[in-house]
């Protein structure tokens, strides 16, 4: 079928994948558009508009937890789903021997332990979307196809990491540990004296202060909360930030909490006031590609490969594949898929080894704060 220019609706129709040329012989090639697409979009932006207030997948992502743990996916080639890692059990004051007791060390006479304990995990979810950009609308808009695939692109994401960020929260609920003492209810501490007047009460920073410093942990925590918590953490912040004094309590404040909204974390849980806060690296998020290695493919009619977006100040990698579609000229345009694998790694169960008083913890805790 021919398409002649002044079918066009408009002149900026004309920037579109295909320059809209006589016929679709003298049209570029899909490898062509995608290398251009990807030159200028390195890293992608979700518009505000079109992105939901997820706070968890920020979090896990944050520099700040960015610690511990690297999975190892043999340098990341599309084959085996499986992370290797190895981890260290601290070993305990019981151990130490004096020579009062126990006489002089005998050199060769020390008992066997592993250099490290190993194990392995393997990426199990799986989340996708699929949808078309027909050709003849790309036409309606003066924006060119560059442009109408980058908003579909956001758009489509968008549900990812809605559907991801759900997921975590499930997920940590579900393998957070206990507190000293071994009790994993989620411990409740009061937050505002006066909510009406939103009146702060340190009960609740110092409260979790304090159980971190159970744990023998005393950095900063890293924090997700909802509505609630995030109106106590800003008003923490911001309150006395016109003194002297204030604005050391905010550098201390920001050394002991890193905090972020999310505004499903209640919903997903079906209770309200929800925080969740850990050490960092013990809550993390793994990442399997498919798309590289010599599985990467960019050519004429297909196109798998890789992109990578922005979330909170750090990035995150999903899969795309994209195939031109030429079924019926109505409905002819390019088919995108975009796929996430990826799990999440905690603190395994014997982390701390039997004997140990923070055997049975984690570092991932559970609160809920409450008005008055």
């Amino acid at each position: 079928m021919t398409y002649k220019r002044e079918d066009c609706a408009s002149p900026g129709a004309e920037r579109g994948i295909r320059d809209w040329a006589e016929n679709y012989s003298t049209m570029p090639a899909l490898s062509d558009f995608w290398r251009t697409f990807r030159t200028q979009n390195p890293v992608m932006d979700i518009p505000f508009r079109t992105q939901t207030g997820v706070g968890m997948l920020p979090a896990v992502l944050s520099p700040e937890n960015g610690v511990g743990f690297q999975p190892n996916f043999a340098q990341q080639n599309g084959k085996r789903k499986i992370a290797k890692y190895k981890y260290k059990q601290r070993r305990l004051r019981a151990t130490v021997k004096n020579t009062t007791a126990n006489g002089s060390p005998n050199y060769c006479d020390a008992s066997e332990t592993p250099v490290y304990l190993e194990a392995e995990q393997e990426v199990t979810r799986d989340n996708y979307k699929q949808f078309l950009i027909p050709y003849e609308d790309v036409r309606n808009y003066e924006e060119g196809f560059q442009k109408v695939l980058q908003d579909e692109i956001a758009a489509n994401i968008n549900a990812i990491l809605e559907e991801v960020n759900g997921t975590l929260i499930t997920l940590y609920e579900a393998s957070r540990g206990a507190f000293l003492g071994g009790s994993t209810t989620a411990k409740s501490y009061q937050g505002f004296s006066n909510l009406a007047t939103y009146t702060i009460n340190h009960a609740l920073e110092q409260g979790i202060y304090d159980d971190f410093r159970d744990l023998q942990y005393r950095g900063q925590k890293i924090m997700v909360g909802d509505k609630l918590a995030n109106a106590y953490f800003r008003r923490l912040m911001y309150g006395a930030a016109n003194t002297e004094r204030g604005q050391i309590n905010n550098e201390q404040l920001m050394r002991d909490f890193r905090f972020f909204d999310d505004t499903m974390l209640d919903s997903e849980l079906a209770t309200t006031n929800n925080i969740f806060a850990w050490m960092p690296g013990s809550f993390q998020l793994l990442e399997w590609f498919r798309n590289v290695g010599e599985f990467r493919m960019v050519k004429d009619t297909v196109v798998k490969d890789t992109i990578r977006l922005n979330i909170g100040g750090t990035t995150m990698g999903f899969d795309i594949t994209m195939t031109e579609n030429f079924c019926q000229d109505e409905t002819s345009g390019l088919n995108v898929t975009i796929r996430k694998e990826w799990d999440v790694w905690s603190f395994p169960a014997d982390i701390f080894a039997a004997g140990d008083p923070l055997n049975g913890t984690n570092g991932m805790l559970a609160f809920k704060i409450t008005g008055a």
